[in-house]
């Protein structure tokens, strides 16, 4: 334009639609002048307008990165950093990111929830009211094998005054229960058949648990360590139930008992 070209000319040189550039022209004037230099700053204001994340540094996106990569989610980000009275982008604002990124080639989207295929046996538990949880490796669905490492998982806590119940399924790999009962003086409960309902806490457990471990999984590759590792980081995240706090957190919290 500064060399005297119309809107149509300089169309017709960079190969665009003639409405591109009249309304480039449009957009980005000031008191009917425009200016390259002005324009790019205009339009990367648009820009940061547009896309909420660029408020926020560079160094908090690598931080939420590193945080969706350990197993939490935007909405589990956004809440833990709040609750630290950090400033943090919405969860919406966090998927928006996400999914930007995946556009240029990142792989984090891969760290968000959902995968699936069949587990073959795995003992797990979890405390209700925390969301605290044991897991075990097992050798299939042994009832003895998994009332002992149960009673071992459990008897620090009992020992504390803070385990009263158990609530299980009707597998018969609680065959076992009475052993678990009298070892542990607790009273065993079972839900209702084909009542997931009754056990929420433990179906949203397993839910976890298939983010790292998917069904189908053959656990003869699965080491002690990786199961131990999978414990420490759900334990380690944050929940919205608890306002953010991890289950390891809200145990010490309310009964002042550090569990590892």
């Amino acid at each position: 334009m500064q060399a005297g070209e119309c809107p149509a000319q300089i169309a017709k040189i960079l190969d665009v639609n003639r409405s591109t550039v009249t309304r480039e022209i449009e957009r980005n004037s000031v008191d009917g002048k425009y200016l390259y230099e002005k324009a790019e700053m205009l339009a990367q204001g648009r820009q940061h307008e547009a896309h909420v994340h660029y408020r926020y540094g560079q160094q908090l996106w690598d931080e939420i990165g590193g945080m969706i990569r350990q197993g939490m989610s935007p909405e589990q980000v956004c809440g833990r950093l709040r609750k630290l009275g950090r400033e943090a982008p919405s969860a919406e604002c966090i998927y928006q990111y996400i999914w930007e990124m995946k556009s240029h080639g990142d792989d984090l989207y891969t760290f968000l929830r959902c995968k699936g295929k069949k587990h073959r046996s795995r003992g797990r538990k979890n405390d209700r009211a925390g969301g605290y949880v044991w897991i075990r490796k097992l050798n299939g669905k042994n009832a003895e094998e998994l009332a002992d490492a149960t009673i071992k998982a459990l008897r620090p806590l009992k020992k504390q005054g803070v385990l009263h119940t158990i609530t299980s399924d009707n597998g018969k790999e609680f065959a076992s229960h009475e052993k678990i009962a009298k070892n542990l003086k607790i009273d065993f409960y079972f839900a209702r058949p084909y009542c997931s309902c009754d056990r929420g806490a433990n179906e949203n457990t397993n839910g976890l648990i298939r983010q790292y471990i998917p069904k189908g999984t053959d656990l003869d590759e699965i080491s002690e360590d990786y199961v131990d590792d999978i414990q420490q980081k759900l334990n380690d995240r944050p929940r919205k139930r608890l306002d953010y706090m991890t289950p390891r957190e809200y145990i010490f919290n309310k009964f002042n008992i550090l569990l590892r």
